[in-house]
């Protein structure tokens, strides 16, 4: 493999400054089963009402993600943005789909402040994987994650080319077909 240039280093570190990957210990419960109806009478025209509050064990989630997302606290990012999930569960029996509107809800909770509103979310890419012992969320939020991952692909393909050619004709690459390869990032 070929040693990463001084170029290279930087752009990787301005791209882990940029979008940063944030690790949320734990599994959201599901946003289906963390609520549960109150009944109570309303004093000024004694009807009864009912409402829904959060369960305990949201309650709990909700606190702890609070206390972990320290790389997207207060970055208030208010216009439209993509995220990529890789939630890895203690075993297969969960559904991916019920931690997605849990993490989103965290994301605008008042004390993370990471996104306005989860309606201005356009793309999700989302990655289900089981380690039993270290149950987690990992995301990225961003504004133009498709260009990152369209540049990553062509870094990781770049690599490999690179990997192949003979010494004798590095130079002449470098030279004449890189810069070429390069104009096809966004």
């Amino acid at each position: 493999m070929q040693p990463v240039t001084f170029e290279e280093h930087t752009a990787q570190h301005m791209r882990d400054v940029l979008y940063p990957v944030q690790v949320i210990y734990g599994i959201p419960p599901s946003k289906s089963n963390c609520y549960r109806i109150i009944q109570f009478k309303s004093k000024a025209t004694g009807a009864n009402h009912a409402s829904l509050a959060k369960t305990q064990k949201l309650r709990k989630y909700e606190n702890d993600f609070i206390k972990q997302c320290m790389k997207y606290r207060n970055r208030n990012i208010d216009g439209n943005f993509e995220i990529e999930v890789d939630v890895y569960y203690p075993n297969n029996r969960s559904d991916l789909d019920n931690s997605l509107k849990c993490l989103l809800d965290c994301l605008q909770h008042r004390d993370v402040s990471a996104i306005k509103n989860d309606n201005r979310c356009m793309s999700i890419l989302t990655n289900k994987h089981i380690d039993k012992d270290n149950p987690r969320i990992e995301f990225i939020i961003g504004t133009d994650l498709a260009s990152r991952r369209h540049n990553q692909i062509i870094d990781s393909v770049l690599i490999e080319i690179q990997n192949q050619i003979p010494s004798a004709i590095q130079d002449m690459f470098n030279r004449e077909v890189l810069p070429h390869i390069q104009k096809l990032k966004k």
